[in-house]
């Protein structure tokens, strides 16, 4: 009983020092998305002051400025903010680990739907583009021609959607004076497609 009730005790400390060396701004980082969903959309100066003031508390330096540049030069009435965090939405964050004085370490998860009739990602080279290990390009390029139109390229001749899960390995760098974010690398390890419908009925169109 001892045993275990030591087992559970330094379960506790290692994982409270864990957090522990977890900067604020890697913590907001890793929350953006529930940030900018609960902004009020209603009063886009407000909206932009307070994403601004959210991510200025994430960022330094060059990446600071990019970020409140965009912020500043984007508007309401298009998907200019939300196609960036519907992808964090989309994101499954899994534990931030400390790999040096400034850097950090953590695996993602992103899973995402496209339909063919808008903006897919590039389906003739999808396969290397997204390092994608359960299908090869050939089975992709032929699913691809058996649910658009033979006459028409790129023109879906049925409902049809690309999927994917996105295994993205990251690479948080702060700066030494007040440890906020100045690097970020993203790089895909691994993508699992699924294409929807699998196969096309015998009615598709052609």
């Amino acid at each position: 009983m001892k045993i275990l009730l030591l087992a559970i005790l330094t379960s506790l400390i290692s994982t409270v020092s864990a957090s522990e060396n977890i900067p604020e701004s890697i913590s907001l980082w890793k929350k953006q998305s529930e940030h900018f969903w609960a902004l009020n959309y209603k009063d886009e100066d407000k909206f932009k002051k307070e994403l601004s003031s959210y991510n200025s508390r994430i960022y330094s330096g060059e990446m600071r400025k990019r970020m409140l540049k965009w912020i500043k030069e984007g508007n309401l009435e298009s998907e200019y903010y939300s196609s960036r965090y519907s992808d964090f939405k989309d994101m499954k964050i899994g534990a931030i680990k400390k790999i040096s004085q400034n850097k950090y370490k953590v695996k993602t998860i992103q899973s995402s739907c496209y339909s063919l009739d808008y903006n897919p990602p590039t389906i003739s080279s999808i396969v290397a583009d997204y390092r994608v290990t359960n299908l090869t390009q050939e089975q992709v390029s032929h699913w691809y021609r058996s649910v658009t139109h033979p006459k028409y390229p790129g023109l879906p001749t049925i409902d049809a959607d690309v999927c994917l899960d996105i295994f993205w390995d990251m690479t948080l760098q702060t700066n030494q004076k007040n440890k906020l974010i100045e690097k970020e690398a993203w790089t895909i390890s691994k993508s699992i497609l699924k294409l929807r419908p699998e196969k096309a009925p015998e009615s598709a169109a052609k």
